[in-house]
Formats: C-alpha cells, structure tokens, sequence
C-alpha cells in the first residue's frame, strides 16, 4: 500500500502534504507547483523526479510541464483537458501523452477523441 502523504521542506520544517489534496503539477522553471485545495507548493525538483514518487496510477503527466491526478480531470479535448479544482484552467494535452492519456481511462462507448480529429462538435 503507498503512502497517502509526502513530505516536503519549507523554511526549515518537514510539511505534510495528503495524496488527495494535489489537484495539478505544473512545471515553474527549476520547481514544481502543487496545486492543492489548500493552495500552492512550490518544489525544488523536476517532473520526472516528482512523478517517479508519486503513485503512478494516480498521477499522469499530459505536457512537459504538466501532470494531473486520474481523480481530478473533469473533461478532456483533443489538446486540453480541465479539472474539477479550477474548471475555467485549461490545461495543454500535448500529442505525445494524448494517445497514453486514452490508454488509462476508460471510455464508454465508441473511442471519439482522436488527437488529428478536426470535428469541433463531438458530443459525448
């Protein structure tokens, strides 16, 4: 069973920070923002090294500088996706984790979201 908290530094302390509250990962030059319900974080690491300890079946990164957590992502375009803390933040999906992206959700019906798929008025 993972661990369903972390640790990070800040200003000489050990914070805790629950597994449930991280809404977003975002890439801010040499850090990481977490993006929590209780505000941000920023972490001296890569996105790489970020994800690399974080559940993988609960995180997937979506652009070079983004990762969601499975639980978070309200709806998903052909190159964007949105996620229930701020549903007005349009996060980028690029090409290359679109296609990984469909592999780990499940999708009732028919597969409509093909990445080159140029129809703006798919309805799902």
């Amino acid at each position: 069973m993972s661990t369903p908290y972390y640790f990070y530094r800040n200003n000489g302390f050990l914070m805790q920070m629950h597994i449930d509250v991280i809404a977003l990962l975002e890439v801010n030059k040499n850090y990481v923002r977490f993006f929590t319900k209780h505000g941000q974080v920023d972490i001296r690491t890569t996105l790489e090294n970020a994800l690399a300890q974080l559940p993988k079946n609960h995180f997937i990164q979506v652009h070079r500088s983004y990762a969601v957590p499975f639980n978070q992502i309200d709806r998903i375009g052909k190159d964007s996706l949105f996620i229930f803390a701020d549903p007005n933040l349009e996060i980028p999906i690029s090409r290359k984790y679109y296609k990984e992206l469909l592999k780990h959700i499940k999708i009732i019906g028919p597969d409509l979201l093909e990445p080159d798929q140029t129809d703006e008025n798919i309805e799902l």
